[in-house]
Formats: C-alpha cells, sequence, structure tokens
C-alpha cells in the first residue's frame, strides 16, 4: 500500500539495505519510465502522463540549466514589446533580465511571475483572473483563457513538461495546456524554453506541435541527434553549442 508519494536517497537506502549509489541508478530508470521524478537527494512518485509536480520542486529542478536557458532566450526582451509569459518555472528565470528594459508590457497566468515584475517601475505587468492551482500557483480555466484573448503580443515565452519532435510539445495538465494554446493562438513569435531532460518525454495534453512555434531555446547538454530532428520539423534551435 502507498504511504506517501516522496522519499530521500538514504530512506531508500536503510529500507531495502542496498547502496545509495545503487538507489540512485534504479532512481534514474524509474525517472525514465516516467514512473518517478529525481529531487535533489530524493524521488517523487509519480502515477501516469497527467502528473504535474510542484511548484517548488520545480524551482528548485536543474536550476542552473534553466538559468542558462533564459540568459540565452533574453535576447528577446526588447523595449516597448507586448509579452505573454507562462507559469512555467524554467520561463519564471527569465523575470531578471527585464531589469533596465522600459515600455515592456508583459501578460502572465503566474501570480509569483507577476508580483516579481511589479518590482520594475518600468513594466507593465496585467495578471489572468482564474482559478488558482495550488501546485503552480497559476491561473487557470475559462477566465484566464478569455483574458489572453483580448490581448496580442510581440513574443510568447513558454515552457512545457515533454518535447518530443513526431509526437509534439506536450503538458501533464490539460488545464495548463488550454491556456498556452490561447497564448499561441494571439502571440506574432512564440518562443519555446525546455531543458534537455525533456526531450524525448511525451506527456498527456498536447499543446502544439514542433512547426507551430519559432524557436526553442535548448541547454548545452542537448544530444545532437534530437537538436537535428528537431530542426527537421521546422522550428529554429539556440543553444550555445
Amino acid at each position: 500500500m502507498m504511504q506517501k508519494n516522496s522519499v530521500t536517497v538514504n530512506e531508500l537506502s536503510e529500507h531495502f539495505y542496498i547502496s545509495e549509489t545503487t538507489i540512485r541508478r534504479d532512481l534514474e530508470k524509474l525517472e525514465k519510465l516516467n514512473l518517478v521524478k529525481r529531487t535533489y537527494g530524493g524521488a517523487i512518485l509519480l502515477d501516469g502522463l497527467s502528473n504535474d509536480a510542484p511548484l517548488l520542486m520545480r524551482e528548485n529542478e536543474n536550476s542552473p540549466t534553466k538559468a542558462q536557458i533564459a540568459r540565452i532566450a533574453s535576447q528577446f526582451i526588447e523595449d516597448g514589446i507586448t509579452i505573454f509569459m507562462d507559469s512555467s518555472s524554467t520561463v519564471a528565470k527569465l523575470i531578471p533580465f527585464f531589469e533596465g528594459k522600459s515600455g515592456v508590457t508583459v501578460v502572465t497566468n503566474a501570480l509569483k511571475t507577476a508580483v516579481k515584475l511589479n518590482e520594475y517601475n518600468d513594466i507593465d505587468v496585467y495578471c489572468t483572473g482564474g482559478k488558482i492551482r495550488k501546485k503552480s500557483f497559476s491561473l487557470i480555466g475559462a477566465t484566464a483563457i478569455d483574458f489572453y484573448s483580448q490581448y496580442y503580443a510581440d513574443i510568447m515565452f513558454f515552457s512545457c513538461r515533454g518535447l518530443s519532435f513526431q509526437k509534439g510539445i506536450t503538458e501533464a495538465s490539460d488545464e495548463e495546456s488550454v491556456v498556452k494554446k490561447q497564448m499561441l493562438k494571439t502571440s506574432k513569435t512564440k518562443v519555446l524554453l525546455c531543458d534537455s531532460t525533456k526531450l524525448d518525454k511525451v506527456y498527456f495534453s498536447l499543446i502544439c506541435h514542433v512547426s507551430d512555434v519559432d524557436y526553442i531555446v535548448l541547454d548545452n547538454n542537448a544530444d545532437e541527434s534530437q537538436i537535428d530532428n528537431l530542426r527537421g520539423s521546422g522550428a529554429h534551435i539556440i543553444n550555445e553549442k
């Protein structure tokens, strides 16, 4: 019987009387099967393709890699433009790069992103209404979707849970996915921020196909064959290789 949905490497090692090295290796295999999600010092149980990890966990997960991706993507942030930003932890890493920018308008369904961006005097921030998702602190539902439908953006920054050149760009939560679909409809340039751990992964809800995105920003750990496949789908790939 399942007793809890998270565990540390040390707890597993003591329970099964095997080394922590073996535990980490086994957790890596389970993660590839989308059964668990590894965290710092342990893992959290996933029970299917519709799993959505809590924001606190995602913020701390692959943080240096996400910061690298955000730094690369920040080249798209210019004075005087309108930007859509989703509620992903990767897109939130863009926030420091708004410092010194002026005349920028941001529309977001991420509560934490809206609050942090509001600290910049020359950034106008619009936050959608809607239901607050407890795991992600994002705003979802018909109100959020309708809010995005009323505006047009020069550029959209978003992320995902899985990126497959065959199956497309996917999200664990259908509620998050439909909001992103609306953002895509009224954005001129679409920029996907995606760390390499998400490549070749497929989750429950399709956001869009790779060909629907203008740019995909990756970290420098992405495999060349994976990059070539994505390029073949028509997307412009940006990384530091």
